[in-house]
Formats: structure tokens, C-alpha cells, sequence
């Protein structure tokens, strides 16, 4: 086994200046332009190692280290109104995570790189029926570089994060609201993702991608449907009844070493159901999630851990009341 004490906590330190603002071109037509620039200080503590896969003599000691970067983000977000009731827009932005250190043990790489991201929307949304039908669908693209993943080492059992190539995720995203009478809401949601590698990754004894290959939990299809009605009890108290059934793909598991084969986890599907009551600012909650009790995998494999097959479930039936009041 591998055994770890640190010294000072690893910290990372950011500051940041970010502005943005609406041009109105015409009464229809404005777009939004916003910046940010960021600075990154991360410091990885210094980690003294023992155990099994150590090589002697142990401790292995490994210094504190730090890494600085910057990034600066862009947004554009062009819109166009047809009428009261309909409009189109975009949006062009980039996204920038930051890089940082893995554990110090002989045989794994040190550091990590930032990845980055360009997306791409174009969309459409609008209301019908006076008010009664709202809806908002989009397409987009995202083009990732850099992209981090989770690699074992198998000798080492110990996962590790390195960067690997260029992704991209595309599809189309939508969302139906309907109201049919007053106190009932009924809404549709559902998306495509196409989300795969565009590149081979490069070398790596640990890890194995090739062009095409799907991105770790990533569905191909997913979504909900839900209901809500809402009625009148008595003076200013109103009560409410309501549920969501989701849809969850089948998902791949993170990408395997050479002699691995790649886990594959199984499409789900969640009921939960709510009732409860609402006064002024106060809200009683009680719920049953996981109707069923399904046993949806959102994670493990056993390229985790190289050994045995480890699986993170959704949380089982569940059945619990909240209370909250809004400020």
C-alpha cells in the first residue's frame, strides 16, 4: 500500500479582473462583450511517501513545488429579437482550467497542463398560446485542447491526471414548458451529446485513446420530463404535488491502459416525487427520490484502481422533509 503525510497544505491563490457589457444596436438587435484575465498561483505542499510500492529507502521524500499561469476568457453573446414573444442568439466563449500537480511518487509525471475550450451556440427560444407554451433549443459545439484525463499506473496502483490531445463535444439541447391551466407546470427536457476524441492520444504506456473514442461519462442521450401542480388550502397557504422521471445513456468509463478494456456503465432511469406546502417565504418539502430504487452507476471501473471493479451508485430510495425560507 502507498501511505502519504503532507506538509503545509497545497494552496492555489487566483485574482482575477473580468467586465462586460450590452451594446443596443437597434431596439431588436444587442450584444454582450465580456473579459476576464486571471492569475494562478498553486502551490503543491510537500509529501513524504512510505508503503509497499515505495521504492526504498522509504520515506520518499518530494519537495513542495508551485506553478504559476494565466488565461484570459472571452464571451460574445449576440441576440435578436423577431417579435415580443421570439428570439435568436449565439454565443461564442472560451473556458480555461487550471493545470496543477499530481502525488510525487518515482514514475509519475509531476505536473499537468491547463486545458482550454472554445463553444459555440446558436439557439432558438420563444413563448406560444399567450404565455401557456414557453421553449429554448440550442445546437452547439465545443472544441477542447489540452484535455486532462485520469491515467493508473498499475505498477504503482496510484491514478494519476495528464493531459491528452484534443476533444470535442457537439450536439443539441432543448427544454419544453407548459402550462396548461393555472397552478400546473409540465416540463420536457432532453439533449444529444456527441462527445469523442479528435485526436489519438499521444504516447503513454498507461492510457489508450484513438480518434473517435467517446469521453468518459459522457451520454449520448439524456432527459427528464416533471410535473407540478400547485393549489390553494386555506387563507395565504398553498400546497403543492409534483415528480421528475429522468433518462441517463449508457456512459464509457475513463480511458484504459494497454491490457484493460475499457467499462462500459448501463442507461438509467429516476423517478422522485415531492409534496409539500408554501407560506410567504417558508417552504415545507417532504420527498421520496429514487422511487425505485434503481441502481444507476455514475462512476468507478476498474481502471481506477487496476484490480477488482469499483462502482459509485446515485443515491438509494430515499425519503426525507426539508424546511426553508427564502430571504
Amino acid at each position: 500500500m502507498l501511505q502519504s503525510v503532507f506538509g503545509p497544505p497545497s494552496t492555489v491563490s487566483e485574482y482575477a479582473a473580468f467586465a462586460d457589457v450590452t451594446v443596443h444596436f437597434t431596439s431588436q438587435f444587442d450584444v454582450q462583450f465580456g473579459g476576464r484575465e486571471s492569475w494562478d498561483h498553486v502551490v503543491a505542499a510537500t509529501r513524504y511517501s512510505t508503503g509497499l510500492f515505495v521504492p526504498p529507502p522509504p520515506p520518499v521524500v518530494t519537495p513542495a513545488a508551485d506553478m504559476d499561469s494565466s488565461a484570459f476568457t472571452y464571451l460574445v453573446t449576440p441576440e435578436y429579437k423577431l417579435s415580443p414573444d421570439l428570439m435568436l442568439y449565439a454565443r461564442f466563449a472560451s473556458g480555461y482550467r487550471l493545470g496543477g500537480f499530481n502525488v510525487g511518487v518515482p514514475g509519475i509525471p509531476r505536473t499537468y497542463n491547463p486545458d482550454k475550450t472554445n463553444d459555440y451556440d446558436l439557439g432558438i427560444k420563444g413563448v406560444l398560446l399567450d404565455g401557456h407554451l414557453s421553449y429554448d433549443a440550442s445546437l452547439y459545439y465545443i472544441d477542447w485542447r489540452h484535455i486532462q484525463i485520469y491515467v493508473l499506473d498499475p505498477a504503482l496502483v496510484s491514478a494519476y491526471l495528464a493531459n491528452a490531445g484534443a476533444a470535442k463535444s457537439q450536439g443539441v439541447e432543448f427544454s419544453i414548458q407548459a402550462r396548461p391551466f393555472a397552478g400546473l407546470t409540465v416540463k420536457l427536457e432532453g439533449s444529444y451529446d456527441d462527445a469523442v476524441l479528435t485526436q489519438n492520444f499521444p504516447t503513454n504506456p498507461n492510457a489508450v485513446g484513438s480518434l473517435g473514442d467517446r469521453l468518459p461519462f459522457s451520454s449520448r442521450f439524456s432527459g427528464s420530463v416533471s410535473a407540478e401542480e400547485e393549489f390553494p388550502l386555506t387563507g395565504a397557504l398553498r400546497g403543492f404535488a409534483g415528480g421528475v422521471v429522468t433518462y441517463v445513456d449508457s456512459r464509457k468509463g475513463e480511458f484504459p491502459g494497454p491490457t484493460q478494456t475499457r467499462v462500459e456503465f448501463p442507461a438509467y432511469v429516476k423517478a422522485d416525487l415531492r409534496a409539500g406546502t408554501r407560506y410567504e417565504n417558508w417552504t415545507a418539502n417532504l420527498f421520496l427520490n429514487n422511487v425505485a430504487d434503481r441502481r444507476g452507476i455514475v462512476g468507478g471501473g476498474s481502471a481506477y484502481f487496476g484490480t477488482g471493479y469499483v462502482a459509485d451508485y446515485i443515491q438509494p430510495r430515499t425519503v426525507g422533509l426539508s424546511i426553508t425560507r427564502a430571504f
